[in-house]
């Protein structure tokens, strides 16, 4: 199984959502699996907006990820 790995920005509406279909659009696989981190009620459209796609999300902790980055394991360190 193909794995890819993005990073992407967006704004936190409809319009940025679309963007995020046009980025992830060209990888063409079979079926989409998008990890980002926990933001409380802010990431709850974004949630929506996904599920309803039909991509499956994962939620991360963001003390997790913090913790990736300190240890230099990311390569979009902050």
């Amino acid at each position: 199984m193909a794995k890819y790995f993005h990073t992407a920005q967006f704004k936190n509406n409809r319009e940025g959502f679309n963007l995020l279909s046009v980025i992830i659009k060209p990888f063409k696989i079979q079926h989409y699996f998008i990890d980002f981190e926990s933001a409380g009620h802010y990431g709850d459209n974004l949630i929506r907006y996904v599920v309803g796609k039909d991509y499956t999300v994962g939620l991360i902790n963001p003390l997790t990820t913090d913790a990736y980055r300190k240890n230099g394991n990311s390569k979009n360190q902050a």
